[in-house]
């Protein structure tokens, strides 16, 4: 977005509709005009909304923080506050029987469905004081500066919530199909790397073949390598041979970090240091994305608004292992 000085913002935004009460803005008389906008709360809230509004959409698209889990977004939910996941299981084959004269018996058919509800509802804020808007105006791109700068805080405090949100789901050993006890680290980096590479080789392998052993639900699901997502802590991707798992995937080493998203941990869960899911195992749906603002006059300050709603939540019918460095209890 190419800088936009003070005072051609403000004629821009403000028009001719206030030009009775508010001067043509120039560099010269700036300071007269900032004080004659903070005087007159339409003038103000005007300049603020188009800012907040402008702004907010870039910057939605490009965050500051670089959410990993963004990827795994699907449709937002625009009516209603509940998620149906629908799965129609394959039908059981059987021999044939030439004897069987009645072709109306009925065959139901295997149909499951799991629902998830909105379960982030969050607000956020952040003040703009006339003190602050008056510095703001002081430097050439000040103002939109600070405006962008405000409203860059209260998203990407959203989007780390959401990344938080996510750790805690993945950290989870209920939703997933099958949990890999690695046993107790040993400490050397060399033999553990190992011991989750073959252990992520030898599912990754299996997910790619109809199996009800790979998904919480136990219906018949199949994962292609191109739709299999693994998300490890750093430090252990750090010390896996990527040029083995990039062959495991007919891939570069630099392609295989597409299919790899890093974290730092699994929520409090310090025995978890993999999962291997299907693409659309996480279901990240927004319902709600919304900003606006309102002045105070008493205090002389404009509250600035950020409202995130979502359903975040796991498909269980979709395939999903979780590997763990621990020996698995009775």
């Amino acid at each position: 977005m190419a800088n936009v000085s003070n005072s051609e913002l403000i004629n821009s935004i403000l028009g001719t509709e206030y030009s009775d009460r508010i001067p043509s803005a120039t560099q010269a008389n700036l300071t007269d005009v900032a004080n004659k906008i903070l005087a007159y709360a339409p003038a103000k809230n005007a300049i603020l909304t188009a800012l907040y509004n402008k702004i907010a959409l870039t910057i939605i698209s490009s965050m500051n923080f670089d959410n990993p889990f963004a990827r795994f977004r699907k449709a937002d939910i625009n009516y209603g506050d509940t998620l149906e996941d629908i799965f129609v299981d394959i039908p059981k084959g059987y021999d044939y029987n030439s004897k069987d004269e009645n072709p109306f018996k009925q065959s139901t058919p295997d149909v499951k469905a799991l629902y998830s509800v909105i379960n982030k509802q969050l607000q956020y804020e952040q003040t703009i004081h006339d003190a602050e808007f008056r510095r703001a105006l002081r430097s050439p791109y000040g103002l939109e500066t600070l405006v962008s700068t405000i409203v860059n805080t209260l998203t990407t405090a959203s989007e780390v919530d959401d990344f938080l949100i996510a750790k805690e789901i993945l950290k989870q050993k209920e939703i997933y199909g099958m949990v890999v006890y690695l046993g107790a680290e040993t400490g050397t980096a060399s033999t553990d790397g190992k011991t989750l590479l073959d252990a992520i080789k030898n599912v990754g392998s299996g997910m790619r073949f109809p199996s009800t052993s790979y998904n919480q639900q136990q219906v018949t699901q199949v994962t292609p390598m191109s739709r299999q997502v693994l998300i490890i802590k750093a430090g252990y991707k750090n010390i896996i041979d990527l040029d083995v798992l990039a062959g495991l995937y007919n891939l570069s080493k630099a392609d295989i970090t597409q299919q790899m998203i890093e974290i730092d941990t699994f929520g409090d869960d310090d025995k978890v240091v993999a999962c291997l899911i299907d693409e659309d195992f996480l279901q990240f749906h927004y319902a709600l994305q919304d900003g606006g603002l309102i002045y105070n006059p008493k205090a002389l300050a404009t509250n600035h608004f950020w409202n995130s709603w979502s359903i975040n939540t796991a498909s269980l019918f979709r395939n999903a292992v979780q590997f763990r460095f621990e020996v698995k209890s009775d």
